[in-house]
Protein backbone atom coordinates (compact mmCIF):
# COMPACT_ATOMS: atom_id res chain seq x y z
CA UNK A 1 0.00 0.00 0.00
CA UNK A 2 1.31 3.23 -0.72
CA UNK A 3 0.43 6.77 1.41
CA UNK A 4 0.74 10.23 -0.27
CA UNK A 5 1.04 13.19 1.89
CA UNK A 6 0.00 16.25 0.35
CA UNK A 7 2.97 18.68 -0.06
CA UNK A 8 2.86 23.02 -0.01
CA UNK A 9 4.25 24.30 -3.50
CA UNK A 10 6.57 26.99 -2.31
CA UNK A 11 8.03 27.87 -5.66
CA UNK A 12 6.59 27.25 -8.73
CA UNK A 13 8.52 27.72 -12.63
CA UNK A 14 5.62 27.80 -15.09
CA UNK A 15 8.43 27.68 -17.62
CA UNK A 16 10.08 24.60 -17.05
CA UNK A 17 6.35 22.96 -15.43
CA UNK A 18 8.23 22.23 -11.92
CA UNK A 19 7.27 23.05 -8.74
CA UNK A 20 9.75 23.09 -5.59
CA UNK A 21 8.17 21.48 -2.07
CA UNK A 22 10.01 21.35 0.57
CA UNK A 23 10.43 17.78 2.44
CA UNK A 24 11.99 16.76 5.57
CA UNK A 25 13.76 20.36 5.25
CA UNK A 26 15.12 19.50 1.69
CA UNK A 27 13.82 21.05 -1.41
CA UNK A 28 12.49 19.24 -4.30
CA UNK A 29 11.90 19.62 -7.75
CA UNK A 30 8.72 18.06 -8.77
CA UNK A 31 7.18 17.53 -12.39
CA UNK A 32 3.79 19.79 -12.11
CA UNK A 33 2.82 19.02 -15.99
CA UNK A 34 0.05 16.63 -15.81
CA UNK A 35 -1.70 19.81 -13.38
CA UNK A 36 -3.19 23.33 -14.67
CA UNK A 37 -2.44 26.19 -12.45
CA UNK A 38 -0.37 25.30 -9.69
CA UNK A 39 0.69 28.18 -7.71
CA UNK A 40 3.48 28.86 -4.53
CA UNK A 41 1.11 27.96 -1.30
CA UNK A 42 -1.31 25.01 -3.50
CA UNK A 43 -0.77 21.73 -2.07
CA UNK A 44 -0.18 18.67 -3.83
CA UNK A 45 0.40 14.90 -3.65
CA UNK A 46 3.33 13.47 -5.40
CA UNK A 47 4.30 10.42 -7.22
CA UNK A 48 7.85 9.43 -8.32
CA UNK A 49 8.24 13.22 -8.41
CA UNK A 50 5.42 13.66 -10.46
CA UNK A 51 2.73 15.64 -9.02
CA UNK A 52 -0.30 13.97 -9.78
CA UNK A 53 -3.12 16.25 -8.04
CA UNK A 54 -3.94 19.15 -6.41
CA UNK A 55 -5.89 19.90 -3.52
CA UNK A 56 -6.78 22.96 -1.23
CA UNK A 57 -5.43 23.84 2.65
CA UNK A 58 -8.48 22.41 3.99
CA UNK A 59 -8.22 19.03 2.22
CA UNK A 60 -4.47 18.83 2.94
CA UNK A 61 -5.15 19.58 6.39
CA UNK A 62 -7.98 16.94 6.52
CA UNK A 63 -5.41 15.03 5.34
CA UNK A 64 -2.61 16.14 8.31
CA UNK A 65 -5.09 15.14 10.78
CA UNK A 66 -6.42 11.61 9.34
CA UNK A 67 -2.53 10.81 9.32
CA UNK A 68 -1.63 12.16 12.77
CA UNK A 69 -4.61 10.37 14.37
CA UNK A 70 -3.33 7.21 12.79
CA UNK A 71 0.20 7.60 14.03
CA UNK A 72 -0.69 8.50 17.27
CA UNK A 73 -3.19 5.26 17.93
CA UNK A 74 0.36 3.36 16.50
CA UNK A 75 2.34 4.65 18.85
CA UNK A 76 -0.43 4.12 22.24
CA UNK A 77 -0.06 0.64 21.00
Amino acid sequence: MCIAIPKKVIKVDNTSFTAIIIDNDEEIKIDIALLDKIKVGDYIVIQSGVAIQSMSEIEANEIFKVWNSAVDSTNDS
